[in-house]
């Protein structure tokens, strides 16, 4: 068993890259400062998903279809046009996709231009771990998760939301 250690906070990475921390969800009712050392050779599959730009403008347009009464009533956008205006550009993807391969990952599967974009890629906690400044630790038998919040490099930011696949229950051996 190991000893806590303080969360991975800040704008710079443990390498002295910047780095922008993305939020994630640690698992409710899990203590991990008490942990056991995950294997690092171990591969697990993570999906990154993508952020939405302009958020003020979605909610503002969300709010006027939903109003009865508004002019923009009920006039639905197609998955195609939010994408379009508040989805992230081809050159982004392509940039996320292009930094996520230059660490190593493998990546599984992937879904540009809808309203839900996602990267699907796997690699080893060890590749995990450096690439995006985290500690990944065994808090009970079963499960695996993150003691810190994921970084990726600063001109990611507002372009990448979310890493899912941090917390999982399941063995590791």
């Amino acid at each position: 068993m190991q000893p806590c250690a303080p969360p991975r906070t800040g704008n710079v990475s443990t390498t002295g890259e910047a780095v922008v921390r993305l939020p994630h969800d640690r698992p409710a009712g899990m203590e991990l400062c008490t942990y056991h050392p995950t294997p690092e050779d171990k591969v697990i599959q993570l999906e990154l998903e993508f952020a939405m730009r302009n958020q003020a403008e979605f909610n503002q347009l969300m709010r006027q279809i939903q109003a009865p009464g508004a002019p923009k009533h009920k006039e639905w956008l197609t998955p195609e046009q939010i994408h379009e205006r508040f989805g992230e550009t081809r050159a982004q993807f392509d940039d996320v996709k292009s930094w996520l391969q230059a660490q190593g990952f493998t990546i599984i599967g992937e879904n540009y231009g809808g309203s839900s974009d996602y990267i699907r890629f796997k690699g080893t906690i060890g590749q995990i771990e450096k690439a995006f400044d985290i500690r990944i630790v065994s808090p009970e038998y079963d499960h695996y998760a993150s003691m810190d919040d994921p970084a990726a490099p600063a001109r990611f930011s507002g372009v990448i939301g979310s890493i899912d696949g941090l917390e999982v229950e399941g063995p590791l051996y």
